[in-house]
């Protein structure tokens, strides 16, 4: 049932004038009001109010105020479209013969709705309850004008509709059959009117998957000279020799065995139909015109949702104009198994390198748990490239500007992200095309790549935010120039060795110090680098390492604990026999270990209690070194390394215990964003493996004169030399000392996004009045959206 609220007359007018759809308080006159329930997508039609009739959707509006911009919002629970004037924001009554204001039923159940932008006289809508596709007189969506003669019409579908997208025609209407594995096409004749159904069966054959080798030749970076476009946009993988090479495409993840096509992309410059598959890794590529699938992509999983990007540059140059200029398009879509998002080059499906994060995939982009993507095209012309000298334009370019072609992802945390495609103000942001610095503006710094986040600050200075500082049992100090601190406890940083020709790695930047040799590098790529700050705690818990459903036990190859979840590999426990035989950072390692943390038994007896508590009646410290590492289960050393053996922990603590996994005799290096970054992962029979080939470099646990380097941070600390009272030096620090350092990098830029609050679910660009509307399925709400300065103008609820 549809919610309902009633309303004094002048307190709706106070919600009209607010832009709210509903959302009052009881009052005594009995007027009630609709409000949005779940709403879960938007489309739009211009009304000429002289007319009397839906005309072309560009550019709705004129001086003198007779056109009317109408927002037609999906109500999936319902099973109607509510309207909202998007002129005079004020809600629409679709049916004034009914008491209060109503919106149109448009069929149980109803999947999509759309209105063609040219010449529209109908709504069309596809339902899943009675399968069909309704066309709606559009002039029924205005009481002002009148409803006319036209009659709505049901065209019934095979089977239940799961997509449906009007061809880039305007010919047809596209239509995905899940269940059925079919694309349905239905003919659109001249008077909107809906022909009849003709169908297609898809094909469940699976493309041999392309490996993508192109470097990303789009990027444009301005700003100091260590921050160069050939520095960052090569995002291939490298060989041994630091060479780039192809990436390689993952191997193919089946969810079922017959197409089950899904979402439907087009594009404007074309009549090429692309189709997710929801079960199979396959991208349906269909010819609109002779209604035959041509070939079939390969993205190496099942989609949940894609859209195309018309036919774009390959480079960022003033030459876009030319006919020559070689032409690229990207297909990007959600994967049906995790929600990430991936790019794909529409040619040869070849899934596109998109980030360069160590630990993270290289071929999926940083918006994370997406519910749905939109392709906007304000102001789109590929030929229209800003020219530097056009003072105007340069004044006008900004990052929070968009005009072009632009990738939205709405996501989960109920924001939605913008991603660069083309950016037509690209060679007026930050001066002219050969970055010289715009002498009206004065910036220089700019960052922009295919792919990857819209940046939306032009400065960049990553950097410490102030000098490290190392903490010994709650006593600070800071570290200077020369790498050391005035306590002769704390570890010293030493000068790191060259890699190659540079002082830092690849995408690393000097953080410490200013001047001499670098002691600190970190990770420094604008797009993928977030401020955060970094812990190196002395034999330090692994996060989230900690469980309370440990079980110990003594097995046939000796003390172990098992869990009945896969832990171990997934948080980079390593035992001493998981690293026996590597050459990498990880060589020589003693193994983590297993920290109990449980309270005594309550019937531990007085022996029990002697042995493991102290004075105080505290658990004194029992860490026993971890032999192996399996994904639920740790094989354990004979004792701790207080002596104490595995027989009387477990005669004293009955078996099951809580616990943690600390580092031995090294650093616990976490960050406040990155977490604890490892390379280790699980093998087919669940043993916990060093993968040299995953994208980290090196391991997160510090040891005194070890480089640290795991691809976002990069630091060596020398062993202090403390003395005792008669001048022997001591190995410190002990078991029993509480060491961390710390330091915080920052400076990195923001990303251009628009947090809703909610859940977004789709976005849609409106070439009536040239604004983007985002859906907000959990608030009830649509927000309006500026492509000028982006941010939300306003919401209506």
């Amino acid at each position: 049932m549809t919610p309902r609220c009633t309303c004094s007359p002048a307190a709706f007018v106070a919600l009209l004038l607010a832009t709210a759809w509903a959302g009052c308080s009881a009052s005594s006159t009995g007027i009630t009001a609709l409000s949005l329930v779940r709403p879960t997508g938007v489309s739009f039609v211009c009304f000429d109010m002289i007319e009397g009739a839906a005309r072309d959707l560009q550019g709705c509006a004129d001086e003198k105020g007779n056109q009317e911009l109408v927002a037609l919002v999906l109500e999936t629970s319902t099973g109607q479209l509510g309207q909202v004037n998007l002129t005079t924001n004020r809600i629409l009554d679709t049916d004034q013969r009914i008491p209060g204001f109503t919106f149109k039923d448009v069929g149980a159940d109803p999947v999509v709705a759309h209105v063609p932008p040219l010449s529209p006289r109908f709504v069309y809508v596809a339902t899943r309850a009675n399968p069909s596709v309704l066309a709606v007189p559009l002039n029924g969506f205005h009481p002002e004008l009148d409803p006319g003669d036209a009659l709505e019409q049901t065209v019934p579908l095979p089977g239940a509709p799961v997509d449906m997208v009007l061809a880039s025609d305007g010919a047809a209407l596209w239509v995905t059959l899940g269940t059925l594995g079919q694309l349905a096409r239905i003919p659109l004749n001249a008077d909107g009117t809906l022909g009849a159904v003709q169908t297609l069966s898809l094909s469940a054959s699976t493309a041999t998957p392309s490996d993508a080798s192109p470097e990303n030749t789009y990027c444009k970076s301005c700003t100091l000279e260590q921050f160069t476009c050939s520095r960052w946009s090569d995002l291939r993988p490298v060989d041994s020799n630091g060479d780039p090479k192809a990436m390689a495409a993952r191997d193919p993840v089946n969810l079922g065995v017959a197409a089950t096509p899904g979402a439907i992309a087009t594009a404007p410059d074309s009549n090429t139909v692309w189709i997710a598959d929801t079960q199979l890794p396959i991208v349906h590529v269909i010819d609109g015109d002779s209604f035959t699938e041509t070939a079939q992509l390969n993205p190496g999983v099942p989609l949940w949702d894609l859209v195309a990007s018309p036919e774009v540059p390959e480079t960022t140059t003033d030459q876009a104009a030319d006919p020559q200029t070689t032409r690229v398009r990207f297909l990007y879509g959600i994967s049906a198994t995790d929600r990430t998002v991936l790019a794909m080059d529409a040619s040869d499906g070849s899934v596109q390198p998109v980030r360069y994060l160590p630990g993270r995939p290289q071929d999926r982009m940083s918006p994370v748990a997406a519910t749905g993507l939109s392709m906007i095209l304000p102001g789109f012309d590929v030929a229209d490239v800003c020219d530097p000298t056009d003072t105007e334009r340069v004044g006008e370019a900004a990052s929070g500007r968009l005009r072009g072609a632009f990738l939205t992802v709405a996501t989960l945390g109920g924001v939605v992200h913008f991603v660069d495609v083309y950016d037509q103000d690209a060679t007026c942001r930050g001066g002219d095309i050969m970055c010289v610095d715009d002498p009206a503006t004065g910036v220089s710094d700019l960052f922009i790549q295919r792919h990857r986040p819209r940046i939306s600050s032009s400065v960049v200075s990553v950097a410490l935010q102030r000098n490290p500082a190392v903490s010994i049992n709650g006593a600070s100090s800071t570290y200077t120039i020369d790498g050391t601190t005035p306590s002769v406890l704390a570890p010293s940083l030493s000068p790191l060795p060259a890699v190659g020709e540079m002082p830092c790695p690849e995408r690393m930047d000097t953080m410490f110090p200013s001047e001499g040799d670098p002691m600190i590098c970190a990770f420094a790529d604008p797009w993928d680098g977030t401020t955060q700050a970094w812990f190196a705690t002395y034999e330090g818990t692994l996060p989230s390492s900690n469980s309370a459903l440990g079980q110990l036990e003594n097995g046939a190859d000796g003390p172990a604990l098992t869990l009945s979840q896969n832990l171990f590999c997934n948080v980079g426990v390593l035992g001493r026999e998981n690293v026996d035989g590597l050459t990498g950072p990880e060589s020589g390692y003693a193994g983590d270990l297993l920290v109990v943390t449980s309270e005594l038994d309550f019937d531990a007896g007085t022996a029990c209690e002697e042995r493991f508590l102290d004075r105080d009646g505290n658990l004194k410290l029992i860490d026993i070194p971890i032999v192996r590492s399996e994904s639920q289960r740790l094989l354990l050393a004979q004792s701790a390394r207080s002596g104490v053996s595995f027989a009387d922990v477990l005669g004293c603590f009955n078996g099951r215990i809580s616990f943690e996994v600390r580092s031995q005799g090294a650093y616990t290096v976490v960050g406040s964003a990155s977490g604890f970054v490892h390379r280790v992962s699980k093998d087919a029979q669940g043993l916990c493996i060093v993968n040299e080939n995953d994208g980290v470099t090196g391991d997160s646990r510090a040891r005194h004169g070890q480089v640290l380097d795991n691809g976002l941070i990069r630091f060596q600390l020398a062993q202090p030399q403390p003395v005792d009272e008669n001048g022997d030096v001591f190995e410190y620090p002990t078991r029993e000392e509480e060491v961390e350092l710390s330091f915080a990098v920052v400076g990195f830029p923001s990303k251009l996004r628009i947090d809703t609050g909610n859940l977004p679910v789709a976005v849609e660009y409106n070439r009536g009045d040239g604004r983007m509307y985002a859906v907000d399925e959990s608030a009830g709400a649509l927000h309006r959206i500026s492509t000028e300065a982006v941010s939300i103008v306003r919401t209506f609820r």
